[in-house]
């Protein structure tokens, strides 16, 4: 073999998805499967399906043949290059079934040991198998899978850093407990191997769910300790276990026993986002137990961050005054309340040392990023060291050598921020969000015609092209009666007092008295609205055939779905004005809607019927118009908007979340007989009426520094809030 380095791109062309090699694979794997006993088929498909499930909540069937690829060109690589035994039992796994018809599987071998043959793999200077790995699975499901793949560049600088916490080992036994294709373990063993401390016993250790990635990271394992360092008679020996970290028996645990570092990259998402709906209770479940949330906290289940989970699980393998270092969102040290008990509460004796804050290195993930470190000795205690990196590089790919000429660092301090511990808003529990309006292409509509006291509609194009994914790009056309048609707001049409524009959505809800009434469809049929339920039907089937798992579970039906939380009871077509600021975004902008002098959107013909608020907004409803003035004048002040800002996640593009965080601080009850709640709210109609006159276009923050009398605004919210 040449001495030459091996590069990404020659690996993914000669094994990529366009490669002669892939398709005359996949030719082979499809010929082996059409050839296997039906029984054999059923067995190995089912373990498959159940694996999917289990990881994933949905079954992802175009990558079967993918993933059998994957596999056998990893064994082949060990193989060939480290002449470890390829496995031939065809049962002990999810892609040994090709063995099932010999003539194939040795054809498909010999293929691809030929084309490794002439690979220069002696000398691999980082993770390219990782590379080839995202290249034909694809980033819309690495995403959905919460996987994240750490540069190279970044693994090493973590092993630098840990590795000197533990300098005067002769060799310290390292774990990635979530080792993915393996990139941790590859630069923790090409480290030691550097500085000749690199033993023969299994100092080195990996874990991960996913078959595949054991794989993966067993190729890298040996692809970095060099076949003049072998040392594994068979492929058992290799220190990669599949295993789930997070329900480990008390006989795994032995078997790996304690270590000096613990180091990786978790799976990162919210608990929505794990869609198999048994693994989304387990989680909820540790989180409770780990008092990273409390039973109590209902509304806020659904945002915990799953990598926060990893993280204090994962404590359990330290060694006394051993030390854990993991890639997390940066969220995780911003006061959210989903995250606020992580960042404070001391974990099994365990306390947060440093954070290496990457928030200013780009690219890098597709959120602000930081790790964390910790060690499993004394009591918790800030500030503590935060060392903040800065800098744009040329690729993510590449290693810690190439890429420092690109950083910078910065050393600071981190404590982690409170939330107001005072007297919370009047208002904390008077604000609720909407109803739930989605999917959208269900309920947003365009008419077509009026004909008989019934109208022909559509699902919004603009709705369906710019505000809808897979599955539910549906377009829908159908006959409803109009006294289903309400008004609603998206939250980025809320702007500084005004709104952009109202949307049309058809809903199964009728006004009944002083509330808004749910409708199923036999309720529809028997009051004779025939023609909404044939659409609610139609809606009702599709959501039924689309929905994941775990909706299936939690939403029976479209209406459960569309009445989450009962949140349809806090709306009443009895109370006039109603204020509402957006759910989401980096500034708070607040409107009043009247129900009274609903207009309807676009010089539609179509007369209005009233006004129903969506799940990105919040809102108040009053008679007061006054009340209504004075609490939009608060919620778009600079004041508000800047008390908020240490308490929201960040993404790339900034703060990114608003919910209740306004309503933290003590905005008191109206008085009519206040004279600051009186001038706050002459102050808010005088700048209503000028974005009415003016209609500023442009962001919410730009808007507001236009505004007649924002400063005034400011100054009096100031001394409402005594800040």
């Amino acid at each position: 073999m040449t001495s030459r380095n091996l590069r990404a791109l020659e690996l993914i062309k000669k094994f990529g998805q366009k490669s002669n090699i892939y398709v005359r694979s996949l030719k082979l794997l499809n010929q082996a499967w059409n050839k296997i006993d039906s029984e054999t088929k059923t067995c190995t498909f089912s373990a498959w399906e159940n694996l999917q499930t289990q990881l994933y909540g949905e079954i992802q069937t175009q990558l079967f043949f993918v993933s059998a690829y994957l596999a056998w060109l990893m064994r082949t690589i060990r193989g060939e290059i480290f002449d470890v035994p390829i496995r031939k039992n065809g049962q002990d796994d999810v892609f040994s079934w090709v063995w099932n018809v010999p003539e194939l599987a040795n054809q498909l071998m010999e293929m691809l040991r030929s084309s490794i043959q002439t690979l220069p793999l002696e000398d691999v200077k980082r993770d390219l198998l990782k590379d080839l790995y995202e290249h034909l699975v694809g980033k819309d499901v690495r995403v959905m899978r919460g996987e994240y793949n750490t540069p190279d560049w970044l693994a090493e600088l973590m092993l630098d850093i840990t590795m000197k916490k533990h300098g005067g080992l002769i060799s310290p036994r390292i774990i990635d407990p979530t080792c993915g294709t393996g990139i941790f373990l590859f630069h923790a063993i090409k480290q030691l191997r550097q500085h000749s401390i690199f033993t023969k016993s299994a100092r080195i250790v990996g874990t991960d769910i996913n078959p595949l990635m054991i794989e993966i990271a067993k190729t890298n394992y040996l692809l970095a300790l060099g076949k003049d360092q072998l040392i594994f008679g068979d492929d058992s020996q290799i220190p990669v276990f599949c295993l789930d970290t997070l329900k480990l028996s008390k006989k795994n645990l032995r078997m790996l026993g304690e270590f000096d570092i613990v180091i990786g990259n978790p799976p990162w998402g919210s608990l929505r986002d794990v869609k198999n709906p048994d693994y989304q209770k387990f989680i909820k479940g540790l989180a409770i137990d780990a008092r990273l949330i409390e039973k109590k906290d209902t509304h806020l289940y659904t945002q915990i961050e799953v990598s926060t989970v990893f993280f204090i699980n994962c404590v359990r393998f330290l060694k006394q005054h051993g030390t854990l270092a993991f890639v997390m969102p940066r969220s995780i040290i911003t006061p959210t309340m989903q995250n606020y008990n992580f960042i404070r509460v001391q974990r099994l004796g365990s306390r947060f040392v440093e954070i290496l804050d990457l928030g200013n290195v780009i690219p890098l993930f597709n959120m602000p990023t930081c790790v964390l470190i910790s060690e499993k000795n004394g009591e918790q205690t800030y500030p503590i060291k935060m060392v903040e990196y800065y800098g744009t590089l040329p690729s993510t790919s590449s290693t810690l050598t190439k890429t420092k000429p690109y950083l910078t660092s910065k050393e600071t301090q981190y404590t982690p921020r409170r939330f107001p511990l005072g007297k919370k808003s009047y208002y904390y529990d008077l604000f609720k969000t909407g109803v739930c309006i989605f999917p959208r292409a269900f309920y947003f509509i365009t008419p077509i015609q009026i004909h008989k006291k019934l109208i022909e509609a559509k699902t919004s194009h603009e709705i369906l092209a710019r505000f809808t994914k897979e599955p539910w790009k549906i377009s829908l056309n159908g006959w409803i009666e109009p006294k289903f048609v309400y008004h609603t707001l998206l939250g980025w049409e809320v702007l500084p007092y005004i709104f952009a524009d109202f949307r049309l959505v058809v809903l199964p809800i009728e006004k009944d008295g002083e509330r808004f009434c749910l409708l199923g469809i036999e309720d529809m049929y028997k009051k004779n609205y025939s023609a909404v339920a044939k659409w609610f039907e139609t809606v009702d089937k599709i959501w039924r055939e689309r929905r994941t798992p775990s909706s299936e579970n939690r939403f029976p039906s479209i209406f459960d779905r569309f009445n989450y939380g009962n949140l349809l009871k806090h709306q009443s077509p009895t109370r006039r004005f109603v204020v509402a600021y957006n759910a989401t975004g980096s500034n708070i902008a607040s409107c009043i809607v009247d129900r009274q002098e609903l207009t309807s959107p676009k010089n539609d013909v179509l007369e209005p019927n009233d006004f129903i608020a969506d799940v990105k907004t919040w809102i108040y409803e009053t008679n007061n118009y006054d009340e209504a003035l004075y609490l939009c004048g608060i919620l778009n002040s600079d004041t508000i908007n800047k008390m908020i800002k240490p308490f929201q996640p960040r993404g790339l593009g900034g703060a990114r979340a608003i919910h209740r965080r306004p309503l933290m601080f003590d905005i008191p009850r109206f008085d009519e007989f206040d004279w600051i709640h009186q001038k706050i709210a002459e102050l808010a109609s005088y700048n209503m009426k000028a974005m009415i006159e003016r209609r500023f276009n442009g962001s919410r923050k730009r808007t507001k520094e236009h505004l007649p009398h924002n400063d005034e605004i400011n100054s009096s919210v100031k001394k409402l809030l005594r800040c």
